[in-house]
Parts: structure tokens; C-alpha cells; sequence
């Protein structure tokens, strides 16, 4: 059965067939990101500030993100880029940062 089918499918269709299940496979495909958010407690008993992580993907990390404490951060918004070139590595610039 399946050599008579070869058969009947010639070169051309059987291109367009493979393209067709490429291009529809791939529609489905979706990236993640991932959120995270940087802070601190305050724990007075103990005489101690614990450092916090907290990081999910896409939907939950936006909903996480949107929820954050007073003393939660997105560590990005934490870093300043002077834009002062310091350096060159094969053609790329290098930006020092300060925080």
C-alpha cells in the first residue's frame, strides 16, 4: 500500500506536503520569559536583612511581577549603564555598568 501511494504522489507534492507540515508545525512554537524580582526582609528578632529571590515564566511572571512587595525590584531597573566606552572586543563595545 504505502509504495503505491509513492506512487501516486509525485515529486512536487510531496515537496509542498513537506513544507506544508513544516510551516504548520511551527506556528504553535512560543518563547518564554523569564520574570524575576530582587529584595529584602527585615527580620528584627534575628537582627538580620534576608536577601530575596523570586523568578517564574511568562504569565505567572508578569502576575508576579504586577503583585510585587514595596521592597521587591525588577534587578534590570537596578542597573545604570553610564554609556561610556571603555573597551573593544573584536568590534563590539563594551559599556561599563554601575548599580
Amino acid at each position: 500500500m504505502w509504495n503505491s501511494l509513492g506512487y501516486l504522489l509525485q515529486w512536487r507534492d510531496k515537496w509542498l506536503l513537506a513544507i506544508a507540515m513544516i510551516v504548520l508545525s511551527a506556528s504553535n512554537a512560543h518563547a518564554d520569559f523569564f520574570y524575576k524580582l530582587v529584595g529584602y526582609e527585615c527580620d528584627k528578632k534575628a537582627d538580620a536583612v534576608i536577601l530575596t529571590y523570586a523568578g517564574t515564566y511568562n504569565e505567572a511572571g508578569k502576575e508576579m511581577r504586577k503583585n510585587k512587595g514595596p521592597r521587591q525590584w525588577d534587578p534590570w531597573k537596578l542597573v545604570v549603564r553610564d554609556n561610556v566606552l571603555y573597551g573593544r572586543e573584536s568590534g563590539k563595545r563594551v559599556y561599563r555598568e554601575t548599580i
